[in-house]
């Protein structure tokens, strides 16, 4: 009996220590979960700011895309006025840059004596406007180049081509652009 009594002792004890040896995490395995949580905190915000970086750059290039449209517009609207009022389509449209904005009464300009080229943002209107007449500087430099198509001497067309460039936020501060280009014709030629 006495043996029986040493020997579950004995056994007691080795439990004992070995239920203490297994009490609690170890130093490596505490350094190990840290590391892994990181590692994972890491790459969900990197593509968190990836993501929001692309979509910021997708919206510029909306932003671009509708500011070169909106020269050629401008273009298509004096060149429309031009005929209206039984005149050239070429009238107040000099080849050459031309710097495309309407006026204070609605009408339709393409400036080409050095009208400063920035786009700026006079509350939510994004406009080309003379140095200090805005409140807030974009990232945008719109740009119009027009040429005459010419048959027999006479204008019957207008090639426009509308850029309009930006420094990219996506790309490390590389110059993007957009183009738009328009064919715009005399139509009251025929007629």
């Amino acid at each position: 009996m006495l043996l029986f009594f040493k020997k579950e002792r004995i056994n007691r004890n080795r439990k004992r220590r070995f239920q203490n040896k297994s009490a609690g995490f170890t130093l490596l395995e505490i350094i190990l979960v840290i590391f892994l949580v990181s590692t994972v905190f890491v790459t969900i915000y990197a593509l968190f700011s990836r993501t929001i970086r692309n979509d910021t750059e997708h919206s510029l290039e909306v932003i671009a895309a509708n500011l070169a449209q909106e020269g050629v517009e401008i273009i298509r609207n004096k060149r429309d006025q031009n005929v209206m009022n039984d005149g050239n389509i070429e009238d107040d449209l000099n080849e050459g840059d031309c710097y495309p904005d309407v006026d204070e009464n609605g009408e339709p300009s393409c400036d080409s004596s050095g009208k400063i080229k920035d786009i700026q943002k006079d509350g939510v209107v994004y406009e080309n406007c003379p140095s200090g007449g805005c409140s807030e500087d974009t990232r945008f430099d719109r740009t119009c180049e027009v040429a005459y198509v010419e048959d027999g001497g006479d204008t019957v067309a207008l090639d426009v081509s509308c850029t309009v460039e930006w420094v990219s936020m996506a790309a490390r501060n590389q110059v993007r652009d957009v183009t738009v280009e328009g064919y715009l014709t005399d139509w009251m030629v025929n007629n």
